[in-house]
């Protein structure tokens, strides 16, 4: 399983007690056996879908769209992260303001420490 089809699939499950797999699948426009095939890796999630899709899975559509990225299209991801940089879902965005703000305008020195320091906040 890679990282697009257990992100598809945690995401429905946890769907579950609110709508059903076909409830999603009319959401994106598409029949509940292709969200099957996408969800079990059969068959690849459509770029088109990107935006329909991550709404009604309830994902940040930048993380769905870098997750597909990286499985299907990983040369193409290198591109986009060569011209546009590194996409960034709406919470990576906010820690990096958050720091930028906490900072207030001074050079901001990353030792390994404070990489370790951060990296326990998301351990926890």
């Amino acid at each position: 399983m890679n990282n697009s089809t257990r992100l598809i699939s945690d995401a429905i499950d946890r769907m579950a007690p609110r709508k059903n797999q076909a409830q999603i699948a009319r959401e994106i426009g598409y029949r509940a056996n292709m969200l099957s095939m996408i969800r079990k890796g059969a068959t690849r999630a459509p770029f088109e879908i990107i935006p329909d899709l991550a709404k009604a899975l309830e994902l940040d559509p930048a993380l769905l769209f870098r997750v597909l990225m990286s499985d299907y299209w990983p040369d193409r991801e290198k591109i986009i992260a060569q011209i546009f940089g590194t996409v960034l879902t709406t919470d990576e965005l906010q820690i990096i303001t958050t720091i930028r703000a906490a900072s207030a305008g001074r050079k901001l020195t990353v030792s390994p420490e404070m990489v370790d320091e951060i990296a326990a906040i998301f351990t926890r």
